[in-house]
């Protein structure tokens, strides 16, 4: 028996039109150019994606971006419906070409930013800058230091002014 296909205009959909379908897939993430993201699957034309809480907003047009891949479901087997779930860790590629793109890892308790050779912090005229050699840069127009208790300067030398 030949399945269906789905076609959404000229555009034809290598997945069966049955509500039977609901294996998740993996899809290609396309930025569109009102800011939402779209999804391509096995390299079809990409359309309009729904995603989960918490999976979609800045990061998520960040991703598209850089062209990661995301875990797709289908509202009730419906492929004209796509609905983001989860994006794909790049970092676990298994080619060995290592990582695809930069990573913010967010718990709600603890923030981790890591770059192989430097972090910078920028906004307006400010920045804080940290190498992999250990250096930290603080750049601004005024630099103010408080604390309630000690507020110790340490190095092997410290020179001020």
């Amino acid at each position: 028996m030949r399945s269906k296909l789905a076609t959404i205009g000229p555009v034809r959909l290598p997945f069966p039109a049955t509500p039977e379908r609901s294996a998740p897939c993996v899809a290609r993430l396309v930025p569109s150019s009102r800011g939402r993201v779209l999804v391509s699957v096995n390299g079809e034309p990409p359309i309009a994606a729904r995603a989960l809480t918490g999976v979609g907003g800045p990061a998520l047009v960040s991703a598209a971006k850089e062209g990661a891949e995301a875990l797709v479901v289908f509202d009730q087997g419906d492929v004209t419906k796509p609905i983001i779930v989860g994006l794909v860790d790049a970092t676990a590629d298994q080619s060995g070409a290592g990582p695809k793109r930069r990573e913010v890892v967010i718990d709600g308790e603890h923030l981790v930013i890591e770059g192989r050779r430097s972090v910078t912090l920028k906004c307006g005229k400010g920045s804080i800058e940290i190498r992999e050699d250990g250096k930290v840069f603080v750049r601004g127009t005024h630099l103010v230091s408080r604390a309630t208790g000690v507020n110790r300067i340490r190095g092997g030398a410290v020179r001020i002014n």
